[in-house]
């Protein structure tokens, strides 16, 4: 013979079950945005190059020519670095990633200088300076 539920034996396993729910609900949600987070690691370091140009742009006072000029340079460098990320993403060596990835950016910055005036070579050295004193903290973590 199976006992009979009381109201509150009822109300006390319905809560329960919304709690262990909501667990649940939380730890997916968690889970989510830690993943996007992952894939969005690139994007938070600067590689679209629609906004680096734009962000030059507006820094160094770009002529429409030079930001034609420059264009290209910025997508071949994010294609190098995504490149990079993917090859490296398979548990590569960390310490060469980084040497590859400063290469790619002194390449790019020598070819990005080589647009630009002397005046804007000296602001863009400056903004690389300022851009990097920034990052520093996150390659520590």
């Amino acid at each position: 013979m199976r006992p009979v539920e009381t109201p509150v034996q009822s109300e006390s396993a319905s809560r329960a079950i919304i709690q262990i729910l909501l667990i649940t609900l939380a730890i997916c949600l968690i889970s989510t945005i830690l993943v996007a987070n992952a894939f969005s690691f690139e994007g938070r370091r600067g590689s679209d190059p629609e906004k680096m140009l734009s962000h030059l742009t507006e820094e160094l006072a770009l002529s429409d020519d030079q930001a034609n000029q420059i264009r290209p340079i910025l997508e071949a460098q994010a294609e190098k670095r995504q490149k990079l990320f993917s090859e490296s993403s398979s548990g590569g060596d960390r310490r060469a990633m980084r040497e590859q990835m400063r290469v790619i950016h002194e390449e790019t910055d020598r070819q990005i200088e080589s647009i630009l005036t002397p005046e804007q070579i000296e602001q863009f050295q400056e903004l690389r300076k300022r851009m990097r004193g920034k990052k520093r903290p996150m390659q520590n973590g």
